[in-house]
């Protein structure tokens, strides 16, 4: 199965244009589009997802837990996070907020997701129901000049704030948790990853979805201070002021349009900082996290290097670590064409968009496996975090 280990494969991906990480193929005819549409969200049809999952065999494990479990109540406004980071309520975009998701009575595990580069705390919110329907309390926090309906080109961006963005997220969770663990999507799971290397604060397991410890085609983590300093820095200032006319709230409710220079630098900079410690603990046979990990990854995501995620996978704990991994020969259910991207691994529901004359266009697909990769994580999180 897919939890029991890697597989690698001899031949080397499908090349496709490497789009910016906010930009995904799927979304390519919406930049085309003309202006005035009106963006909302909207669940794909239930009935497709109920069907998917009648052909998925479910754990036995992730099926006691949810009898166990009452449905979740509606998440909760952060409003202590709001407040921490200065951050009023109408600046926020509608639906990209903090959250948070506790249970009224004490519970024995909880668990920060954190967001992508771009993204917003939506993304992780159909991965926090399943947590939080299995029991565990689940908070969601913005990270830095994102959600915001005047983000300013990001100006002020810091790599700094965005740890503490996520510091303070385990801080809550400890207050209310017996053990806390982390996950997160892309930049969001680099930063559980880092915030896990203390291994004190961070007392669950780490769950990384289409982590980001690596670009793929290896732009930054790989290349010499040099270039990533100066060739690299001049192309990315080059391709700003091009598309620096174009603004980051586009049709997406949920993301932005595009990466900033000032926001990719901090990415590089948190890659690099990993990279170092998951070189050195590759040099003395050493593991890089103490933790229970659970990774989920597609082979189709060609924005985060997947072997990157294999590298640090295979510096953890072989007894405490499980791999979902979306494979290329993976046949896909019925109704669904595109495969795995790298943001839509997290989504249940589509993201979709509607045109001015009414039809309607999907910015994000969701993930066709998304059930069967949470019985997998939840399995595992059963096993290792009791």
């Amino acid at each position: 199965g897919r939890g029991g280990g890697i597989r690698t494969r001899d031949a080397d991906p499908p090349k496709i244009r490497l789009w910016p990480l906010s930009y995904t193929p799927a979304s390519r005819k919406l930049a085309k589009a003309p202006r005035g549409r009106r963006s909302r969200a909207r669940l794909q049809d239930a009935g497709l997802r109920d069907t998917f999952r009648a052909s998925s065999p479910r754990t036995e494990t992730a099926a006691l837990l949810e009898i166990a479990v009452p449905m979740a109540t509606n998440e909760t406004p952060w409003h202590a996070f709001l407040s921490e980071f200065d951050l009023e309520p109408e600046a926020l975009r509608p639906g990209c907020e903090p959250s948070l998701h506790e249970h009224d009575e004490p519970v024995r595990n909880g668990i920060v997701l954190t967001h992508g580069l771009t993204d917003s705390p939506h993304f992780m919110r159909a991965i926090a129901e399943r947590f939080h329907r299995a029991g565990w309390n689940t908070y969601l926090p913005l990270l830095h000049m994102h959600g915001l309906r005047d983000p300013r080109d990001m100006s002020g961006v810091s790599l700094a704030t965005w740890k503490a963005n996520v510091d303070f997220a385990i801080e809550a969770a400890t207050k209310r948790c017996e053990r806390v663990s982390v996950g997160g999507l892309s930049t969001g799971g680099a930063l559980s990853a880092h915030a896990a290397l203390d291994a004190h604060r961070v007392t669950g397991g780490v769950f990384l979805f289409s982590a980001c410890f690596d670009i793929h085609g290896r732009l930054l983590s790989r290349a010499t201070q040099e270039l990533r300093r100066e060739a690299l820095g001049k192309w990315i200032e080059l391709l700003e002021r091009w598309i620096g006319g174009r603004g980051l709230v586009g049709d997406n409710p949920y993301r932005y349009a595009r990466i900033t220079l000032g926001s990719a630098r901090q990415l590089g900079m948190l890659i690099s900082e990993l990279d170092e410690r998951i070189q050195a603990a590759e040099a003395e046979a050493a593991r890089v996290l103490d933790q229970p990990v659970f990774a989920s990854h597609s082979e189709y995501d060609f924005t985060a290097d997947i072997r990157a995620v294999d590298q640090l996978y295979a510096l953890c704990d072989p007894e405490r670590r499980g791999f979902f991994r979306v494979r290329q020969d993976d046949a896909l259910p019925e109704g669904h064409e595109a495969r795995v991207g790298h943001a839509s691994l997290v989504l249940r529901d589509a993201i979709e968009v509607e045109a001015s004359e009414g039809s309607l266009e999907q910015s994000e697909r969701p993930n066709p496996f998304f059930e069967e990769m949470m019985d997998q994580a939840l399995d595992f999180a059963e096993r290792h975090l009791r």
